[in-house]
């Protein structure tokens, strides 16, 4: 309609326009021009007037639907109807005539520089010294034209994406990372450890590494050792079956004053290895050690959503000191993303891919079903302790949990706070501690007030409306979570350390009392392998509010990130 409006004024005006060069021309050509003149603005005259009313009718008519419609309408669809009528005349007004900036459409992104390109490879692919190989492309690396040639990335034997893979006359291997370690409590310091699944148990074939430094075109080798990060009673102890291991190579001493920077792992030490890992020296940013690192084994949140849930968790460490979480990825749904996302950018979280190695799936959805299916225990080794050794030299401790886990301080308000107050108490002990242990305790989803719910806190943050527990803490050394003191664990288990430095004898964990702190767990029920969860844990409970005095900043925090992500407007809670 209001087309048509635009082209009846358009037309009158045109019309308008040719009346009066008419009556121009006529007024210079005829001598009766005055005359003809009068006579045809008197004409236009007329057309004008009757075109006016019929103008006029139609504004009116449009004005008259626009009031009784609003007057019809009500609410939401008023709302919706003023907003469409808006946005057409808008859209209608709108017409312009700028063009588009063709050379912004036709211009060619700019060339990344090759610094960016080794960055972005060697973040894709974590385990790949990408630069190392670029800085000495053409260079012939190798020990002697029969021993030990360089390899080449696409000679490599990759497994599902973050795997590399040795076959030896006994044994598979497939291996994670590689991490220096010059560690004040190793004694043949410095080193260099990898973290690897194997398919064998006991003996094996012998190995070696190939280590290759900047500035020298020969690799130097050493023969590896290594340690199970499991316990033969635990099962799944035979060939075959896929188990975690720390492996480990001295640096020579003609070399211990250089920082290496790739290792292959070889049956011999001539071989042309099929595996390539970049070794890691991750440093303090700030120049020193950092307090708290969290790590979270590899998990799978692709078809359920947690992710309300897991705001909440990682505001509450963050407020109580953690630096930075180190999330494993095997999936995760859109909402996740997007939320892992947004503390990426903060720098509070780091998103690391992960798979499973050999013949396993790993297929999104798929993942999760396996592990619970299989004996998943020996796969959150790898992640666990590639965290750990990825930080040796920027955090003081790391702390093993899952997003249902978390160690609260009871009269402390800060983990550095608790921390004080527990290394000085263990100095009486006058024993090299690694780790420092929470006891376990359950807080389950049916543990909750009669009316459901505890007034003044918003439903949707479970940690805080989850202040009921079991009254009885589990066995000593059962569930428990830790504090990994970062200069004395050699290999780490998901409760607690298996190997430390300085021998079996040093690998003390400090039980830490219920006065100080708890590991608190958020479940539907116990485990599988806890006998009697009823009329043990789920039967008699306790009101243990300890989080709630957090529960103020964590809420002020969690709502700011909902708002960021848009979760009050299009997620309502």
């Amino acid at each position: 309609m209001l087309l048509y409006i635009s082209n009846t004024c358009s037309l009158c005006f045109h019309e308008r326009q040719e009346t009066s060069v008419s009556y121009r021309k006529r007024d210079t050509c005829a001598p009766n021009a005055q005359l003809n003149g009068r006579s045809a603005l008197q004409k236009y005259y007329k057309m004008w007037t009757k075109r006016k009313f019929r103008i006029i009718a139609i504004f009116v008519i449009i004005l008259a639907y626009i009031w009784l419609t609003s007057m019809l309408l009500t609410g939401a669809k008023k709302v919706e109807f003023l907003r469409n009528l808006e946005a057409f005349v808008l859209v209608s007004n709108a017409t312009t005539l700028e063009q588009p900036n063709l050379e912004e459409l036709l211009a060619v992104p700019p060339t990344l520089s090759p610094e960016e390109k080794v960055r972005r490879l060697e973040k894709a692919s974590r385990n790949l010294p990408i630069g190392f190989v670029e800085r000495n492309q053409g260079k012939n690396l190798k020990m002697n034209n029969s021993c030990a040639y360089f390899p080449k990335i696409h000679d490599l034997h990759y497994n599902n994406m973050y795997w590399q893979t040795v076959t030896t006359s006994n044994g598979q291997f497939f291996l994670y990372g590689a991490y220096y370690d010059n560690r004040t409590l190793e004694p043949d310091r410095p080193v260099v450890r990898m973290t690897a699944i194997i398919n064998r148990v006991g003996e094996f074939a012998k190995t070696h590494c190939q280590i290759w430094f900047d500035g020298s075109k020969k690799p130097v080798f050493s023969e590896s050792s290594h340690v199970l990060v499991w316990y033969k009673a635990w099962g799944h102890y035979n060939n075959d079956d896929l188990n975690p291991y720390i492996i480990t190579c001295k640096i020579p001493a003609s070399h211990r004053d250089k920082v290496p920077q790739a290792v292959s792992l070889v049956e011999r030490p001539c071989n042309y290895a099929t595996n390539l890992l970049k070794v890691n020296y991750n440093l303090p940013e700030k120049g020193q050690k950092e307090d708290f690192a969290v790590c979270v084994k590899g998990s799978e949140f692709f078809t359920g959503d947690l992710t309300v849930r897991i705001i909440e968790w990682l505001e509450l460490l963050f407020t109580m000191g953690a630096h930075k979480v180190f999330y494993y990825d095997f999936g995760m749904n859109p909402r996740m993303a997007k939320m892992m996302e947004y503390y990426t950018k903060k720098g509070l979280v780091e998103v690391i891919p992960l798979t499973l190695p050999d013949t396993q799936p790993n297929i999104p959805g798929l993942v999760y079903k396996y592990l619970d299916a299989k004996f998943k225990y020996q796969h959150e080794v790898i992640p666990y302790n590639d965290c750990y050794y990825r930080n040796i030299h920027r955090y003081r401790y790391t702390v093993h949990a899952d997003p249902d886990e978390i160690i609260i301080p009871r009269n402390a308000h800060s983990w550095q706070e608790l921390m004080d107050i527990v290394v000085k108490k263990s100095e009486k002990d006058n024993t090299l501690y690694t780790s420092y242990s929470a006891p376990h305790t359950f807080y389950m989803d049916e543990m909750l007030p009669p009316d459901g719910h505890f007034e003044g806190i918003p439903k949707y943050m479970h940690i805080m409306q989850h202040a009921i527990r079991s009254a009885n803490y589990t066995p000593a050394g059962w569930s428990i979570k830790c504090f990994h003191d970062t200069e004395r664990a050699l290999g780490l288990h998901n409760h607690f350390p298996i190997h430390c430095l300085g021998g079996q004898y040093n690998c003390r964990t400090y039980q830490i009392t219920t006065d100080d702190a708890q590991m608190q767990h958020y479940r539907k029920t116990c485990q599988g392998f806890i006998q009697n969860c009823h009329e043990t844990y789920k039967k008699n409970t306790i009101l243990d509010p300890t989080a709630w005095k957090f529960k103020d900043e964590v809420m002020r925090r969690m709502n700011r990130t909902l708002a960021a992500l848009n979760y009050f407007k299009n997620y309502p809670l």
